[in-house]
């Protein structure tokens, strides 16, 4: 996919920004369209969710899209107290736009209306999401085709319109300049620009089964950000410190959601009772070899991702059972410094920001010893035990030669790495790739993160010894 965004400075202190999503011609979801903008002191809210095909044609994506709840929630929109609805005065954008397309606006200065605008903007932009990540790319390479041909023209179209809309409150130039960003980059040839996005599922294909795996690595992650943190299971705090730790866990099916997931910590409750609530990631990883991924600040604007190789790795040994295991977990002073009701800045400027090269090593040995529900233990191996010398992590650096230079891109196409014990060929060394992000420095939602990818917890033969 792609996009395009714009701001601008108008007329009499008009402010607005718009932004458009354009998606990949094989995933079927609808494009994304948003402004935002305060005008003569009214404040304004453009959205849509523009139609891939022709919906007369195509009922079930009507309904997939534009129905049910989504029709319920546009209905309440054109009725809230504060809010006007309105419509483009031009027929060439009115022909376009989806059942879903909003367009309210209220007094800037009213904060009932305000509050109603951003919230109608977050459920709208919610939506989208959930279907990005969970609806199946198209088979059909000549639908696709259609599909890009279609999203040709009508990003055309609506450029011309911005353009001229533009023109009369900041000039051609400006207008021009805009409306092309907001057109996103010159579509590709798009097939195989996109590979199915990475999943796993256990080997049985009973729904319960895959329901208990992933309730199972909820409950594996939730154990490992404690186990990173040094908190202990009962959820309390350390002895001398006032708050409580909770961890919610979301698991991803497809690796583009985790990719795309940054951990959260916040401090929650009053002062009687305050909790620290930490927000983790999960994923297990399939076997792959390579997949691409639509990024518009590459040259031919797609990204090959390949995977470490297997001997590279040091898995020629013999790989270990069960899908890799990756976390987006919050490091260990955050989650200190925010239980001792400590600022993360002072406790950096305190302790320094050297990463925990222990942390995978030791949820490695929560896996090592997990326990799984009775419907997982049948994928169990049944062999003699293999034993395992977890060994400090490797934390990896940002790198020039390596994937877009950093290391985000490295993690992705990291393995766990198994090799024989030196002296000693019947045990295998295991050694986790980490990443740690500052404690300091960096916007908020990227402070304090700590990724890892670990072993499986439902291997079943893994025993670690010292």
């Amino acid at each position: 996919g792609g996009g395009g965004g714009g701001a601008a400075l108008g007329s009499a202190g008009a402010k607005s920004v718009g932004v458009n999503l354009w998606l990949t011609s094989r995933l079927p979801v609808p494009h994304m369209t948003l402004y935002v903008g305060v005008r003569a002191g009214r404040a304004t809210l453009m959205a849509d969710h523009l139609p891939r095909f022709d919906l007369g044609e195509r009922p079930e994506h009507v309904a997939a899209f534009y129905g049910g709840e989504q029709a319920s929630r546009w209905s309440a929109a054109q009725r809230v107290k504060g809010l006007t609805p309105f419509r483009s005065s031009d027929p060439s954008v009115r022909a376009l736009q989806g059942p879903n397309a909003l367009a309210l606006h209220g007094a800037a200065a009213d904060p009932h209306a305000v509050s109603a605008l951003v919230a109608e903007l977050d459920r709208h932009v919610g939506a989208w999401l959930g279907w990005v990540r969970t609806t199946p790319l198209l088979d059909d390479g000549a639908e696709a085709e259609a599909v890009r041909a279609r999203d040709w023209s009508l990003r055309a179209a609506l450029r011309d319109h911005e353009r001229a809309a533009g023109e009369r409150f900041m000039g051609p130039d400006v207008a021009a300049t805009l409306s092309a960003s907001m057109a996103g980059p010159e579509l590709r040839a798009e097939e195989g620009a996109r590979a199915e996005p990475l999943a796993w599922r256990p080997a049985a294909a009973a729904d319960g089964v895959a329901k208990a795996a992933e309730e199972d690595l909820r409950r594996f992650g939730e154990t490992a950000q404690r186990v990173v943190a040094g908190v202990p299971a009962a959820g309390g705090a350390e002895p001398g410190e006032h708050r409580s730790l909770s961890v919610e866990v979301t698991v991803h099916r497809d690796l583009g959601s985790f990719m795309a997931a940054k951990p959260g910590l916040e401090v929650l409750g009053d002062a009687g009772k305050p909790e620290v609530l930490v927000r983790a990631h999960a994923f297990a990883e399939p076997d792959w070899r390579s997949f691409d991924r639509p990024l518009a600040n590459t040259p031919e604007g797609v990204y090959t991702y390949v995977h470490e190789l297997a001997a590279a790795a040091g898995t020629e040994s013999g790989p270990l059972a069960g899908p890799t295991i990756c976390l987006k977990l919050k490091r260990r002073e955050a989650v200190a410094a925010a239980l001792g009701g400590t600022a993360l800045d002072d406790l950096a400027a305190r302790e320094g920001d050297a990463p925990d090269l222990e942390a995978a090593r030791r949820v490695n040995q929560l896996a090592c010893g997990w326990q799984p529900p009775p419907s997982l233990c049948a994928a169990r191996s049944t062999g003699e035990p293999l034993r395992l010398e977890l060994t400090g992590d490797r934390e990896l650096l940002d790198a020039p030669d390596g994937p877009l230079g950093n290391k985000g891109g490295l993690y992705i196409e990291s393995r766990v790495r198994v090799a024989p014990a030196e002296g000693n060929p019947s045990v295998l060394r295991v050694t986790s790739p980490t990443i740690t992000t500052p404690l300091v420095g960096v916007p908020e939602q990227f402070r304090a993160g700590h990724y890892m990818k670990v072993l499986s917890p439902w291997a079943g033969y893994a025993e670690a010894i010292e």
